[in-house]
């Protein structure tokens, strides 16, 4: 599944740090990046996140009592401008200018809605978007590539204006980590930014959204996350760590992850050269290919209750009569379960903790000044699954606190 997701130039298939298959290339082009994306790295690039949502809360206060917000065209704004902030230390505009810029977004889309059902049958991507003769199709990573490239060359130019000005105003941001040293060639430092740019936006998108349609239609759930922010008293755009050890907060994103995950599809392996032994009657021969759902086992009863396919962020938390061992027991249980949505061992979602912490300031900040609800109390939401998960028509009434 993952060669449909080559670039494809000069009629030659290039892989990226996302889908190289080959263990030991893919462990040499992700070693020299991989402890940027420790938490204990990415808290230092804060600052660009806490501007990005001052911008947000602008624009959300527009409409706070007044007209309706499409929060999902916000959200997607928002997520976008900040994995740009992130990635190449500058925005491209989604939130100030209200509107798709260069149709990156809508590009993004259209590479998914390609990738979901012909990843399922790759032989068919030699017919279209790696055909030799004509191309056909959406050209996946073509406008992420170039937004790349076009970064790289900027910030390396000998007097270009990124370099006099970015470390003056931010902490360094992740082009500006790729680029320190000058023996990395601008191959390789475009190959780094990709995951940011191919991933990042959609992705956290889609959870932030999808926490928002859920406590707007569990608003006891929403009343108990607002109780237990307005008595942290943060201080706004909310800091990393105030908010790591708020226990309802960060119920509420992991129940988000369970849920509905953001990638609900199998994240594909192959069986490696032994064989594997699936229980005490079905061998697995080598190179046979497997894969979980994780939108599947997010919802096993026998790991998060009968109530599996209901919200519920209480789930995450120490129930009334629950010995503190036991809670921990199952607590890991289900955090195991929803960190595999992530993927695994060395080939773990680099962005997974990225995203996290985007997504805690996000919440923590909005709600602790705002009330939302849907404009339409009874509607559904509306998604599709296109390998990322996609919301549309989430109108929301605002309200502040």
């Amino acid at each position: 599944m993952y060669r449909v997701n080559d670039a494809y130039v000069g009629g030659q298939r290039i892989s990226n740090v996302f889908n190289e298959q080959n263990e030991v290339r893919h462990a040499q082009r992700v070693k020299p990046i991989k402890n940027l994306y420790n938490m204990s790295r990415l808290v230092e690039k804060e600052p660009h996140i806490r501007q990005t949502l001052s911008l947000l809360v602008s624009k959300l206060e527009r409409f706070s009592g007044s007209e309706t917000c499409p929060m999902d065209r916000f959200i997607a704004f928002f997520a976008w401008d900040v994995i740009d902030q992130l990635t190449f230390g500058s925005k491209r505009g989604f939130l100030a200018e209200e509107q798709d810029i260069g149709n990156q977004i809508a590009a993004s889309k259209s590479s998914l809605y390609y990738f979901a059902p012909i990843c399922q049958i790759p032989w068919v991507d030699s017919l279209l978007d790696k055909n030799p003769i004509m191309r056909i199709g959406p050209k996946p990573l073509q406008v992420s590539i170039l937004r790349a490239q076009e970064a790289v060359e900027k910030r390396r130019a000998p007097s270009g204006p990124e370099k006099a000005t970015i470390h003056d105003q931010m902490p360094p941001c992740f082009l500006d980590n790729f680029c320190e040293d000058e023996k990395v060639d601008n191959f390789q430092v475009v190959d780094w930014l990709l995951p940011n740019v191919l991933a990042g936006s959609d992705t956290t998108t889609w959870t932030l959204c999808e926490i928002m349609y859920c406590l707007a239609k569990n608003p006891e759930s929403q009343r108990r996350l607002i109780a237990e922010l307005d008595e942290a008293h943060l201080e706004l755009p909310a800091h990393y760590e105030h908010v790591k050890d708020l226990p309802y907060l960060n119920a509420v994103l992991s129940e988000a992850l369970r849920y509905v995950p953001g990638i609900p599809f199998n994240l594909e392996r192959k069986v490696p050269a032994q064989g594997f032994n699936l229980d005490s009657d079905t061998f697995l021969p080598a190179g046979t290919v497997v894969g979980i759902n994780p939108g599947v086992t997010g919802w096993n009863q026998e790991i998060f209750g009968d109530d599996a396919d209901q919200w519920n962020a209480n789930r995450w938390l120490q129930q009334p009569n629950e010995t503190e061992a036991d809670w921990k027991a199952r607590r890991s249980k289900m955090d195991k379960t929803v960190d595999f949505s992530f993927g695994g061992g060395s080939r773990k979602c680099l962005g997974s903790e990225l995203s996290r912490l985007i997504i805690l300031l996000t919440i923590a900040t909005v709600y602790s000044r705002y009330h939302f609800a849907l404009e339409d109390t009874k509607s559904r939401w509306q998604i599709h699954n296109a390998w990322f998960m996609y919301m549309k028509e989430m109108k929301m009434n605002i309200s502040s606190r």
